[in-house]
């Protein structure tokens, strides 16, 4: 198995999906029921085996066993992640993911193909015989379709309809926005463009702390780019048409709203683009 580290995490992909870790991780242990069959392993990227660690504490919430630990110990392994409908085996997933300082970073299929491989080879041996891992085994190989199309008239519909029925206060030139944080998950990290060149289609919104509010930032001149600050909130109309929303992280570009991910809009970035169409940006007709 080939190593997984920061430095080849995002090799020939422009976007990484992540998520922070709080100090404790709970995963769940693999039950079976009539639904199907829940589970996450833990995978040493080293050793190649499943993961023991007698600092695990194993705890049963609502009927359900999980095993609860501290999340540096999952510094540098793999999760994965197996959740198999026994109704609808289109739901059925087998999902990869490395933990690196507290932060869970998700391996797409299409570039990490040989670690899905690597991994299924793995829980093959180490669970032989084990009634799961039939489960298991439907569940990878379903995850060489997990390749989302992206449907730019359905991205583009979702958000006319929100337009048409979401009654929002109109505020030109500041809002606020809440739990954005919790809101980003897609980061382009081979790009960190430390400074922004506004236009009438590209506009970067800066917060500031006194007032709690979001302002527009305007340009010195024509030519003065702006130099980024963590969390300023950059939104590009430049692309037919559709807004793309993003945060600026120490990560790079965190996206909002992506169409080329085909990202379904959720409650926050909905109330986020409620604010951008405030603005008198003309992103829909």
């Amino acid at each position: 198995m080939r190593i997984i580290s920061e430095n080849n995490l995002c090799l020939n992909r422009p976007y990484i999906n992540l998520k922070k870790l709080p100090l404790k991780t709970s995963l769940r242990v693999g039950e079976i029921t009539e639904a199907g069959f829940k589970s996450t392993y833990i995978i040493n990227q080293h050793t190649q085996n499943l993961s023991t660690n007698e600092n695990y504490i194993l705890q049963s919430s609502n009927g359900i066993e999980k095993i609860t630990l501290d999340t540096e110990l999952l510094n540098e392994l793999l999760l994965v992640e197996v959740n198999y409908s026994s109704g609808n085996s289109n739901k059925s997933k087998f999902k990869v993911y490395l933990v690196l300082c507290n932060i869970k970073y998700s391996l797409p299929f299409s570039s990490f193909e040989d670690i899905y491989k690597n991994c299924m080879d793995i829980l093959t041996r180490e669970l032989h015989e084990k009634e799961e891992l039939t489960y298991i085994k439907d569940c990878f190989r379903i995850s060489e379709k997990d390749e989302a199309t992206v449907d730019i008239m359905l991205n583009l519909e979702r958000l006319q309809e929100f337009k048409d029925k979401v009654n929002y206060k109109r505020n030109i030139y500041y809002f606020v926005i809440n739990n954005i944080a919790a809101t980003t998950s897609k980061y382009d990290i081979n790009a960190k463009p430390y400074d922004i060149l506004l236009s009438d289609i590209l506009k970067v919104l800066r917060y500031n702390s006194s007032t709690r509010l979001y302002t527009i930032l305007e340009p010195i001149n024509e030519t003065t780019k702006i130099k980024l600050n963590e969390n300023d909130i950059i939104c590009d109309l430049s692309e037919i048409n559709f807004p793309t929303i993003s945060i600026y992280t120490n990560y790079g570009l965190g996206k909002l709203l992506d169409v080329k991910n085909n990202v379904i809009p959720n409650t926050n970035t909905l109330s986020l683009f409620a604010n951008i169409l405030d603005l008198g940006l003309e992103v829909l007709n």
